[in-house]
């Protein structure tokens, strides 16, 4: 977990997945968690992600995520 100071941004990598309909799922599962969702295309395989995420907001944002049922993310930093 990085850091809740600072004012670098994150990319959190919520899953990847080959099938369009797997990542779909996720997508919607985490529009109705109340996140705003992106897809990122690397070769064959379609990332959802969460991008923007301020490094203050990384707590919060990890322990939505949590009660929505995700426990293991990849976070970059953008």
């Amino acid at each position: 977990m990085p850091p809740a100071t600072g004012s670098a941004n994150y990319r959190v990598q919520v899953g990847a997945y080959r099938s369009t309909i797997n990542a779909r799922e996720v997508f919607d599962h985490l529009v109705n968690a109340g996140f705003n969702p992106a897809y990122e295309r690397y070769g064959d395989i379609y990332r959802v992600v969460l991008s923007g995420v301020r490094a203050y907001d990384m707590n919060e944002v990890a322990r939505l995520l949590g009660a929505a049922g995700f426990s293991e993310v990849i976070i970059r930093e953008e």
